[in-house]
């Protein structure tokens, strides 16, 4: 679930990313991409539904920490409305 953005639109696939501090005063952020998904549903109250569809799987333990919904690992996932480079030209199949 995501906060309400004029960037995305229903059916549009984004990339979910994770995003880790490089150094103790948090200044350097690196976001890793760990997944791909897609839009579902913009509710009437602006929040935005995202189904994954993709999970890199080096990144499991990310999943799981937001699978648990874990607050530190909810404030970390970054969504983009773009698909990252490893995903573009790669079929992406709707199991629903």
């Amino acid at each position: 679930m995501l906060e309400r953005s004029e960037l995305f639109g229903v059916n549009i696939l984004v990339t979910i990313y994770y995003s880790e501090h490089l150094d103790a005063g948090g200044g350097e952020v690196l976001e890793r991409a760990v997944g791909v998904g897609r839009v579902i549903n913009v509710q009437q109250n602006s929040l935005i539904q995202v189904r994954v569809l993709a999970e890199v799987s080096a990144n499991a333990e990310v999943w799981r920490r937001i699978r648990n919904r874990e607050p530190a690992a909810l404030y970390q996932r970054v969504v983009k409305p773009s698909v990252f480079s490893d995903a573009a030209g790669r079929e992406v199949w709707f199991n629903e």
